[in-house]
């Protein structure tokens, strides 16, 4: 069984559908919330290593895209 909470499934889920499809209305919203909810200072990452800060990262970028 995979011991992944539904949350994270379901926010991995959303995250790949807005990769996949180019939705860049989709990624915006994400990336603000993500924003919100993970501050950007984490004293414990280093270089952006969370699979949070990546996944932030990648739908800035996206976002940014056009």
């Amino acid at each position: 069984m995979n011991n992944q909470s539904y949350e994270e499934r379901k926010r991995q889920t959303i995250i790949y559908n807005a990769m996949v499809n180019q939705d860049l209305k989709l990624a915006g919203s994400l990336a603000s919330q993500y924003e919100q909810m993970y501050p950007t200072s984490k004293p414990h990452s280093k270089n952006g290593d969370s699979i949070v800060e990546v996944e932030h990262t990648l739908l800035k970028k996206l976002c940014h895209k056009r």
